[in-house]
């Protein structure tokens, strides 16, 4: 019983915290349906114009803002929350999908904090229903959530007790295969010369060099291979990957190539 008091006495400081701090997060919020930059929470850059780029990783506060829809003072507001929060999902695609960009303190940056946290909130909204998440929606990024969507929804359906699963394909790649997935997708072909760091790939037509092996890139600690077994995912819950890693490359290069064409 007095556990459970010291966590209903910081449930309430903190739901306390949340009821002061909302309004400002708000604020943050590009909140006109009409503006471009609806959903964007750098005010930073799209209201004071101080910066060159929106610091995707503020887009983490659509899921903090669906979660206000609870607080006492917020829930007549569930409406309005609901299409801020659906903006801030759809700003955050546009940035992901036309421009690949996860900045945070740099433009193109493409770091890792702005990706994780904003793609999680998105993420979250997806699975909450806010956004749209099957194929042909028009909304890029989210259809490739649907394996990891629905392998969240299995396992809630599923499993009682926490356990930890590995949502992957089972199936590895090599850099090689990334880059032959890609070239295939504009209707070529690589040639493939040398070996280990002196292997060169060059265009089987035109034998324009298209890719080499950079030492500088290399990291230190780097691991020789990288494969996920989702063998568990798919004994306990029954789930199964629904896209390949050549749809995939498939769909980034769409992307890409339509980004290319609008500049």
């Amino acid at each position: 019983m007095q556990s459970q008091q010291i966590v209903n006495d910081a449930l309430e400081a903190l739901t306390l915290v949340a009821e002061r701090a909302m309004p400002r997060i708000l604020s943050q919020v590009c909140r006109d349906s009409g503006s471009p930059f609806f959903g964007c929470a750098d005010r930073n850059w799209w209201h004071y114009k101080m910066r060159d780029f929106p610091s995707v990783i503020l887009q983490q506060s659509g899921a903090t803002l669906y979660a206000a829809q609870t607080l006492s003072s917020l829930s007549q507001y569930k409406g309005s929350l609901h299409s801020i929060v659906e903006g801030s999902c759809l700003f955050w695609n546009k940035r992901a999908t036309k421009f690949r960009a996860f900045e945070e303190y740099y433009p193109w940056e493409e770091g890792y904090p702005p990706l994780a946290f904003s793609t999680l909130s998105v993420v979250r909204m997806a699975a909450e229903s806010v956004v749209p998440t099957m194929p042909n929606t028009g909304y890029g990024y989210f259809k490739t959530f649907g394996d990891i969507i629905d392998g969240a929804y299995k396992f809630e359906e599923f499993v009682e007790k926490p356990e930890d699963f590995c949502i992957a394909t089972g199936v590895q790649y090599s850099v090689r295969d990334f880059v032959n997935f890609a070239w295939e997708y504009l209707g070529k072909a690589i040639r493939w010369e040398g070996e280990g760091v002196n292997e060169k790939g060059y265009d089987s037509e035109t034998g324009n060099l298209i890719v080499a092996v950079d030492e500088a890139y290399f990291r230190p600690t780097e691991v020789e291979t990288l494969l996920g077994d989702p063998s568990k995912a798919k004994e306990k819950l029954g789930w199964e990957p629904k896209i390949t890693l050549k749809e995939m490359v498939g769909e980034m290069m769409e992307s890409d190539m339509a980004r290319f064409e609008n500049q």
